[in-house]
């Protein structure tokens, strides 16, 4: 059976709901099935026409029963804000294989107003036991580990960082759907001056916490010129998981279920990082975009620092970012979790952009000349990945044409434009945009390299976990009694949980995470062991700033910003 399945499948349906923000009237399954109306009505079809469902943050069973299909194909898969990525993938299969005509995959979270978003959690789960006592209780706190394991090993900085929500609110400011489109501009500045969450985390390091959905319907490449939109093919596309609790990660400054993620599917797709036309990568905070510019091979390992926060200033003095409008490499051009809406799960809105992108009908912030766009996004803390790469290029395109026809190395042209007002002659320059080219396309040439690299880090981890069960040259551990043990663990939930809340999971990866309803954040309580040895030479974390806020959660500095605490990812 041919492996095949580059452009034989479609996205000819791709909608959000009707609004994005606080919806307290809409249930989480309204929510579902709202962008599930709005992509059939996209695509001009009809609930009957569904024979495939795929789902996160609700069972295909509640879907089925409250759409009223009875599918011949479902996929329920939920390991984070990834899943919709992978639901990409598995449909791709499915309709490939003849198990469905037509799939759809649906989105809905009350993730603000909380209706129907059930709650609590197991004390004896894992994350209870081994996580939460060293304080990594929620998003803010554990995903700060990686971001402060990069500064110490690279000398990433928090202005560096700061200049990613920057940039992704400059294209909220062209979308009219953005949560912050009427919100005003930001700078580095502004990022580092607001209210402290968990250091390095600013507020506006933090993505928004909101109410809303989006769908998709993909079907055959046969047919998907016979619906009214503009068809988007899928050509490649990845999915990995490589541990639960961050705690776990082989290595903080890199995720090894996003580099197996998207080799394969740069490997399937037949492209690399230089034929890509624009990014959509999750960033449920500021840095989660920056590790994946260096795992999918965008930028050199440990330069990202230096490479976002490198600007230009246009004629009338405005500054424009590297990832930003006109800048050298647009990303997350909807305005991302940070700026545009994240309802817990932020996948589907990285892969509706993408689709309104390439259909060409993204409005003010619609990009030119555009014929490739991936999407990616983790799931948990950095633990699973899901990576889709879109075209809108007729499939009657042949092979030996894709690398130079689709994509078109226009990364590398956009990186010389940027770099030409300052290298007039641009001869060293080009010489090392070829050599910086041939070093990232590694990360995906052929099917052996990727699938080689994965087998070598499984090695190297079961050789690694052999060798930790020497403990013959370790000091002696501390003796602690039971009695001791029961007052820590009871002491770790008093001190972490507030009066009348369930305890949850801290790094679940479902709809049921523990959260604060987005009007309050998360006390930075320790950062655990590995966290500290990562700020070891840098200034020590400190507790969240308690300050006042509006009637309506909102600060007191008169810009309407919403408190941004991430639920899940």
């Amino acid at each position: 059976m041919s492996t095949n399945l580059r452009h034989k499948v479609a996205i000819v349906g791709a909608a959000e709901t009707d609004t994005l923000g606080t919806q307290p009237e809409m249930s989480r399954l309204g929510l579902h099935a709202q962008a599930a109306r709005n992509a059939l009505d996209d695509a001009g079809l009809k609930l009957s026409d569904v024979d495939g469902i795929l789902c996160a943050g609700a069972s295909p069973n509640e879907i089925s029963e409250y759409l009223g299909i009875v599918p011949r194909f479902l996929d329920g898969t939920s390991v984070g804000g990834c899943s919709f990525m992978i639901h990409v993938r598995h449909a791709v299969a499915a309709i490939a294989a003849g198990y469905c005509d037509v799939a759809l995959i649906t989105h809905g979270e009350s993730g603000r107003s909380r209706v129907d978003m059930g709650g609590g959690g197991s004390r004896q789960s894992s994350g209870a036991q081994f996580d939460v006592p060293y304080g990594t209780l929620g998003a803010p706190s554990t995903f700060s580990i990686p971001v402060l394991r990069h500064f110490h090993e690279y000398g990433t900085t928090k202005e560096q960082m700061a200049h990613v929500p920057a940039a992704t609110r400059e294209w909220a400011l062209l979308n009219p759907m953005a949560i912050m489109h009427e919100a005003g501009a930001i700078t580095p500045q502004d990022v580092m001056e607001s209210r402290l969450i968990c250091y390095p985390f600013n507020l506006f390091d933090c993505c928004l916490v909101a109410d809303g959905g989006g769908a998709l319907i993909l079907v055959s490449e046969e047919r998907a010129k016979d619906f009214p939109q503009k068809p988007v093919y899928v050509l490649g596309t990845g999915e990995s998981v490589a541990h639960q609790s961050v705690a776990q990660m082989r290595d903080f400054t890199t995720s090894d279920s996003t580099r197996m993620s998207s080799s394969e599917a740069y490997r399937l797709a037949g492209l690399g990082p230089q034929d890509i036309d624009h990014l959509m990568f999750y960033d449920a905070f500021s840095f989660t975009p920056m590790m994946f510019l260096e795992d999918l091979g965008f930028v050199p390992k440990g330069e990202v620092g230096p490479w976002v926060s490198e600007t230009k200033t246009d004629a009338d003095g405005k500054v424009i970012y590297k990832t930003g409008p006109g800048g050298e490499l647009p990303m997350n051009t909807n305005g991302g979790g940070l700026s545009y809406c994240h309802t817990g799960m932020y996948g589907m809105f990285a892969l509706l952009e993408s689709v309104f992108q390439l259909r060409g009908v993204a409005g003010e912030r619609q990009l030119a000349d555009i014929h490739t766009s991936i999407a990616h996004g983790p799931g948990g803390m950095f633990a699973a990945a899901g990576t889709v790469i879109m075209s809108n290029e007729s499939p009657a395109k042949p092979d030996s044409d894709r690398r130079s026809g689709i994509g078109g190395g226009r990364f590398a042209e956009r990186r010389r434009g940027w770099a030409g007002e300052e290298n007039e002659n641009g001869s060293e320059e080009q010489e090392a945009d070829e050599d910086r080219e041939d070093e990232v396309v590694g990360l995906a040439s052929v099917e052996d390299e990727a699938r080689d690299e994965g087998s070598a880090r499984v090695e190297a981890e079961l050789d690694r976990r052999s060798n930790a069960t020497d403990r013959s040259d370790r000091p002696a551990p501390e003796v602690v009694g039971e009695r001791d043990l029961v007052e820590r663990k009871l002491d770790a939930e008093s001190d972490a949980v507030p009066d009348g809340e369930d305890v949850g999971h801290p790094d679940a990866v479902d709809e049921d995470e523990p959260n604060d309803g987005g009007r309050g954040h998360h006390e930075h309580r320790g950062q655990g062991v590995a966290q500290r040895e990562a700020v070891a030479d840098l200034a020590p974390s400190q507790a969240p700033e308690q300050t006042d806020q509006g009637p309506d959660g909102d600060d007191e500095d008169g810009r309407g910003l919403r408190d941004a605490v991430v639920l899940q990812v």
